[in-house]
């Protein structure tokens, strides 16, 4: 069936109205959306300017080698930013960019703190690699030990190599560190004490009660150390010392006088 003209004219002039009403809806659409995103960026950078907002207060937990101001300066927090505009990720990696920090959290209380949370390093002694590190009761090596840190007893007879590439070291390195904190519970560590790591040999203390040379091998460490103890009081109750002492097991040791 052939449609006349006006016929035509006419479906064509509803097609054209209804893709113009369409065009029409999806511009209003696109008006409220461009509308609303305009009123709540700047409702947003209204908030912002608030000083209502603005931080003035930082909590700080968690805290020992450094004071508080010390954490704010390595956070570089700026005076008068918004709690909103605050980068937390970076005032997290600005803290831990210090050797002494090994973990922060950082969150926002509302409307105006900031709380920061931070673990540190905590050395238990000084290792000697090419340099003087420092290392934690976990074997972390974390910084190189300035002169004010060599108080701490000083692991001896290590290389870097012998870190990274030989799983045995890594297990004497682990004895020693629990060997220096068995220690350090009993009371009984000094801080002049060297502990000389040997593959062959095991540890070897040096200067540990006026001892010259102790070794205490590769393992036992704990009954080892009460077996030395009751063998210097035993030699001080004789008047006696000794210039080395090797227990190679509780029941047998070999002193030299």
């Amino acid at each position: 069936m052939k449609l006349h003209s006006k016929q035509k004219r006419k479906i064509r002039r509803k097609r054209d109205l209804k893709t113009i009403r369409t065009s029409l809806f999806h511009s209003i659409i696109l008006i409220i959306i461009v509308s609303s995103l305009i009123i709540t960026a700047a409702g947003y950078k209204y908030i912002q300017n608030l000083d209502y907002f603005k931080i003035q207060h930082i909590n700080i937990s968690g805290h020992k080698k450094y004071g508080l101001e010390k954490i704010v300066s390595l956070s570089k927090i700026q005076d008068g930013t918004s709690i909103f505009s605050a980068d937390l990720g970076k005032i997290s990696r600005n803290l831990e960019s210090d050797p002494w920090i090994y973990r922060s959290v950082v969150k926002r209380k509302f409307p105006d703190t900031i709380e920061i949370a931070i673990k540190e390093y905590d050395p238990i002694a000084v290792v000697k690699l090419d340099d003087y590190y420092l290392i934690d009761k976990n074997g972390t090596i974390f910084k190189k030990a300035s002169k004010k840190e060599m108080y701490l007893p000083k692991i001896t007879g290590l290389t870097k190599k012998d870190i990274a590439e030989n799983s045995k070291t890594a297990q004497m390195i682990d004895s020693t560190l629990d060997f220096i904190k068995t220690m350090k519970d009993k009371n009984i560590l000094k801080n002049d004490l060297t502990i000389v790591m040997d593959k062959t040999f095991g540890i070897t203390l040096l200067n540990y009660k006026g001892i010259i040379k102790t070794n205490l091998g590769f393992e036992n460490f704990s009954d080892k150390l009460l077996l030395l103890q009751k063998i210097n009081t035993d030699l001080a109750r004789k008047g006696l010392s000794a210039k080395r002492i090797s227990i190679k097991s509780i029941e047998k040791a070999y002193i030299t006088i």
